[in-house]
């Protein structure tokens, strides 16, 4: 994007309109259109964007009861940014049905459960908890499943102990499994989910193992080289304050 001025955005827009007039940007040409919408859905411009995405999503329409699972996706992520336009909801619903009929994937469980009724909602827990139990912490195909269970488990506002637990302890687990150099990248994402895990649940859930593991990580990070950093600094400091047992036990440095 700094690259990119605002006449250049402009002139791009102007040349997918001009495209989507002339009918060469159509249903038939859905790789195109997803070209597009990535492109306009960027988060540093999209708000300026939002008629253009709508537009281009309708092209869509047709186009929804064929698509593969990676095609939906990307639809349904488009749909999330506005919410519009509403009439592709059902059929993205219904398609990812169809889908998750053929193969159990946790992707599909997530767009099911953004438009789920309250009386699925204990289909869809069990679902996921089956899936949790599964997971195994390797580097192979899933191996990146845990950032949509933890979104799932939000749009399920699921409350149950048992359930929780059990993410948060594979979480530790992939703690265990990653190279030292990925831990200061992953590790400040765990610990912002689990700030806002825990808020979700009205203050009430500790899963004590992954803060005692974090805890340590922290203070040590805080000790070295995060210490010179002061948005590293924070963010590992955040978690040792919010978290920290006693008020004695914060170091003083």
């Amino acid at each position: 994007h700094p690259i990119i001025s605002t006449d250049a955005l402009t002139d791009v827009k102007l040349k997918t309109i001009n495209l989507l007039d002339r009918n060469i940007i159509n249903e038939e040409s859905p790789r195109a259109v997803f070209k597009f919408l990535n492109f306009f859905n960027f988060p540093y411009w999209s708000s300026f964007n939002y008629k253009l995405i709508q537009r281009l999503l309708l092209v869509l329409e047709k186009s929804v009861s064929k698509m593969t699972q990676s095609e939906l996706f990307q639809t349904n992520r488009s749909i999330f940014v506005n919410y519009e336009p509403a009439s592709l909801v059902p059929l993205i619903r219904d398609r990812a049905h169809e889908l998750m009929d053929k193969t159990q994937n946790v992707e599909l469980l997530q767009i099911i459960c953004m438009y789920c009724s309250p009386d699925q909602r204990i289909k869809y827990v069990e679902m996921l908890r089956d899936k949790v139990l599964s997971f195994q912490t390797t580097l192979g195909p899933g191996s990146d499943s845990l950032p949509i269970f933890f979104k799932i488990l939000r749009l399920l506002k699921v409350s149950d102990t048992e359930l929780c637990d059990c993410f948060w302890t594979k979480i530790v687990n992939k703690i265990f499994s990653l190279r030292e150099a990925d831990l200061k990248y992953r590790i400040p994402k765990y610990i912002y989910r689990y700030m806002n895990f825990n808020n979700n649940l009205g203050g009430t859930y500790r899963h004590v193992e992954f803060e005692k593991i974090v805890m340590e990580y922290c203070i040590e990070e805080m000790r070295t080289g995060s210490s010179f950093i002061p948005k590293d600094f924070a963010k590992f400091a955040s978690f040792v304050i919010a978290y920290s047992d006693q008020h004695d036990s914060i170091p003083n440095f």
